[in-house]
């Protein structure tokens, strides 16, 4: 029970990392003061953790208010408008949820079940989950590259903060088996 509580917020960090990256192709930080940064990005993980937590069963209510939360812990992160960022945010819930529909589709083809994977092989099941999440950190990383900055360089940056979430994740993983 733990752990998943673990594994949920693990991917809700993964996904703040991804929106966090996906706004900085388009605009830049407001402050360099990281504290003042890192205390916002933890703003968007918990408001993120009790809108999914509170709305689990009702699909749209959270996807608009979830939007609305990253765009104004946006707006407080970057120089931008909040027009523009309920545009941003808006664009990478399409993309995350292309991804999840993605990975979801390829899990459908590859295996007869989902919940015959998460049944039998729950370290399989969340190893599709981290799968998505990679798949969404690399289409990312290559918006980024297309609309502003170096692949090379913004993976540089963000390499040792996404292995550390995956490893930690397929840590918690394992301690189930």
């Amino acid at each position: 029970m733990l752990i998943s509580y673990i594994q949920s917020i693990m991917m809700i960090i993964l996904e703040v990392i991804c929106c966090k990256i996906f706004f900085e192709s388009f605009a830049e930080k407001r402050s360099k003061n990281n504290y003042r940064n890192y205390s916002i990005i933890l703003g968007i993980v918990v408001c993120e953790y009790v809108i999914a937590s509170l709305f689990y069963d009702k699909f749209i209510l959270k996807q608009i208010l979830a939007i609305v939360a990253v765009a104004v812990f946006m707006c407080f992160y970057f120089k931008i408008h909040f027009g523009k960022a309920i545009i941003l945010s808006l664009l990478f819930q399409a993309l995350l949820l292309s991804v999840d529909y993605f990975t979801l589709w390829l899990n459908v083809s590859l295996f007869d079940s989902i919940a015959e994977i998460s049944r039998l092989h729950f370290v399989g099941g969340s190893l599709i989950t981290v799968l998505g999440k990679i798949i969404l950190f690399l289409v990312v990383l290559l918006i980024r590259k297309k609309v502003g900055g170096g692949v090379l360089g913004c993976f540089k940056k963000y390499r040792l903060a996404s292995i550390y979430f995956f490893s930690q994740f397929l840590q918690s993983s394992q301690l189930l088996h």
